[in-house]
Protein backbone atom coordinates (compact mmCIF):
# COMPACT_ATOMS: atom_id res chain seq x y z
CA UNK A 1 0.00 0.00 0.00
CA UNK A 2 2.85 2.33 0.35
CA UNK A 3 4.36 1.80 -3.03
CA UNK A 4 0.67 2.51 -4.27
CA UNK A 5 0.56 5.93 -2.46
CA UNK A 6 3.67 6.79 -3.25
CA UNK A 7 2.50 6.40 -6.76
CA UNK A 8 -0.31 8.26 -6.03
CA UNK A 9 1.40 10.96 -4.51
CA UNK A 10 4.27 11.45 -7.27
CA UNK A 11 1.76 11.61 -10.08
CA UNK A 12 -0.23 14.34 -7.99
CA UNK A 13 2.77 16.71 -8.27
CA UNK A 14 4.51 15.58 -11.45
CA UNK A 15 1.60 14.78 -13.89
CA UNK A 16 -1.65 15.41 -12.32
CA UNK A 17 -2.39 15.20 -15.88
CA UNK A 18 -2.84 11.94 -15.68
CA UNK A 19 -4.59 11.50 -12.41
CA UNK A 20 -7.14 13.49 -14.27
CA UNK A 21 -7.29 11.01 -17.46
CA UNK A 22 -7.68 8.06 -14.77
CA UNK A 23 -10.70 10.06 -13.11
CA UNK A 24 -12.01 10.62 -16.44
CA UNK A 25 -12.18 7.05 -17.61
CA UNK A 26 -13.21 6.10 -14.10
CA UNK A 27 -16.27 8.38 -14.18
CA UNK A 28 -16.93 7.43 -17.95
CA UNK A 29 -17.44 3.27 -17.26
CA UNK A 30 -20.91 1.90 -17.64
CA UNK A 31 -22.42 2.46 -14.03
CA UNK A 32 -22.19 -1.19 -12.70
CA UNK A 33 -17.88 -1.18 -13.64
CA UNK A 34 -17.81 2.51 -12.04
CA UNK A 35 -19.63 0.98 -8.80
CA UNK A 36 -17.04 -1.66 -8.52
CA UNK A 37 -14.07 0.49 -9.55
CA UNK A 38 -15.10 3.28 -7.08
CA UNK A 39 -15.14 0.25 -4.10
CA UNK A 40 -11.88 -0.83 -5.31
CA UNK A 41 -9.92 2.40 -5.81
CA UNK A 42 -11.90 4.39 -2.84
CA UNK A 43 -8.62 5.43 -1.04
CA UNK A 44 -7.37 7.24 -3.78
CA UNK A 45 -10.35 8.37 -6.37
CA UNK A 46 -11.61 9.81 -2.74
CA UNK A 47 -8.04 11.70 -2.69
CA UNK A 48 -8.58 12.73 -5.76
CA UNK A 49 -12.31 14.02 -5.36
CA UNK A 50 -11.18 16.18 -2.14
CA UNK A 51 -7.58 17.25 -3.77
CA UNK A 52 -9.93 18.86 -7.16
CA UNK A 53 -12.41 20.16 -4.98
CA UNK A 54 -12.68 24.01 -4.40
CA UNK A 55 -12.04 24.16 -0.41
CA UNK A 56 -9.06 26.07 1.21
CA UNK A 57 -5.87 24.92 0.29
CA UNK A 58 -4.92 23.73 3.88
CA UNK A 59 -7.91 21.63 4.03
CA UNK A 60 -7.68 19.40 1.03
CA UNK A 61 -3.53 18.96 1.98
CA UNK A 62 -4.71 17.86 5.87
CA UNK A 63 -7.44 15.73 4.70
CA UNK A 64 -5.48 13.70 2.12
CA UNK A 65 -2.94 13.43 4.68
CA UNK A 66 -5.86 11.63 6.73
CA UNK A 67 -6.67 9.87 3.91
CA UNK A 68 -3.53 8.07 3.15
CA UNK A 69 -2.84 7.59 6.88
CA UNK A 70 -5.74 6.19 7.81
CA UNK A 71 -5.91 3.57 4.89
CA UNK A 72 -1.71 2.61 5.78
CA UNK A 73 -2.88 1.80 9.36
CA UNK A 74 -6.00 -0.39 8.48
CA UNK A 75 -4.02 -2.10 5.93
CA UNK A 76 -0.98 -2.64 7.83
CA UNK A 77 0.00 -6.24 9.07
CA UNK A 78 -1.04 -6.60 12.63
CA UNK A 79 0.70 -9.43 15.37
CA UNK A 80 -2.03 -11.91 15.53
CA UNK A 81 -2.39 -12.18 19.68
CA UNK A 82 -2.15 -15.38 20.91
CA UNK A 83 -4.12 -17.04 23.88
CA UNK A 84 -2.24 -17.52 27.24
Amino acid sequence: MVALWTIFFTLLVVSPETLEDVYDWLTGLPIVWEVLMWIVLLPWALTYVVWESSWEHWLRIVLVVLFAAVHLSICAPRETRRGV
